[in-house]
């Protein structure tokens, strides 16, 4: 997940306005405490707010039975491919970085598009058809780099920051600002555990303590859920192609 926040977001505050700002090693601390607020809340929101992402996949396209197996079944005995001209990306996608087959960077518009901010589409070339690869093909010989997901409000990036500044102040002066649970280890560079801090956290946020986050707990999940709904419905189909 890409942070909600940035290291000079978190190192505006007045809580380090003595400090040297142009410290590589407390830079690094604070784009680390900006990725790990960032994963608290979105694990705080029972993963329903989860930020924008980049990814790099190696699409797996369908495969199916000849046709002529339900007619002729002693006469065709092999898997047979199922040309695939669309693949189902995470929703909703942002931006296609790049998609390379072969070693070759497609063209946006002209070797494909994305359609209902989630399928990746083959384009025709000069009315051929194309199709794209084989899941069976090497892998490394087809990939798409792309970012999908939706960019938190000013106000959830709000709470991020709360919680980011308090990180970076408790790794600075070593003196707690958050709940125990919400670790935080120096070893080159700066690493948060937060498995079980969740809890704890909602204890300590208070409207005085840390007025954003109380109100992001409030809005976004205040039951605590652990994960997000999903329902489904028959229109939705069933998904042959992922990646």
């Amino acid at each position: 997940m890409d942070p909600w926040i940035t290291a000079t977001d978190v190192l505006a505050d007045r809580a380090f306005c003595n400090l040297d700002l142009e410290d590589e090693d407390l830079v690094d601390r604070a784009t680390d405490a900006a990725a790990a607020a960032s994963e608290i809340l979105s694990r705080e929101s029972g993963y329903t707010i989860r930020g924008v992402r980049t990814v790099t996949v190696w699409p797996r396209t369908t495969e199916a039975w000849d046709p002529t197996v339900l007619v002729r079944p002693f006469q065709s005995s092999y898997p047979a491919p199922c040309p695939v001209t669309e693949i189902t990306l995470e929703w909703p996608v942002v931006a296609i970085v790049s998609v390379t087959v072969d070693g070759d960077t497609l063209v946006a518009g002209t070797d494909y598009r994305v359609e209902n901010d989630r399928f990746l589409v083959r384009l025709p070339d000069d009315g051929q058809q194309r199709y794209w690869p084989y899941s069976w093909v090497n892998n490394g010989d087809f990939t798409v780099t792309y970012q999908w997901g939706v960019n938190p409000e000013p106000w959830m990036k709000d709470a991020a920051l709360e919680v980011a500044v308090a990180l970076l102040r408790e790794d600075v002066s070593s003196v707690p600002a958050l709940a125990a649970g919400v670790d935080s280890v120096n070893q080159q560079g700066t690493s948060f555990r937060i498995g079980r801090g969740g809890d704890s956290l909602r204890e300590r946020a208070t409207p005085d303590t840390f007025p954003h986050l109380v109100r992001f707990l409030k809005l976004v999940n205040p039951s605590q859920e652990t994960m997000p709904t999903y329902a489904w419905s028959p229109d939705l189909g069933h998904e042959l192609r992922s990646t």
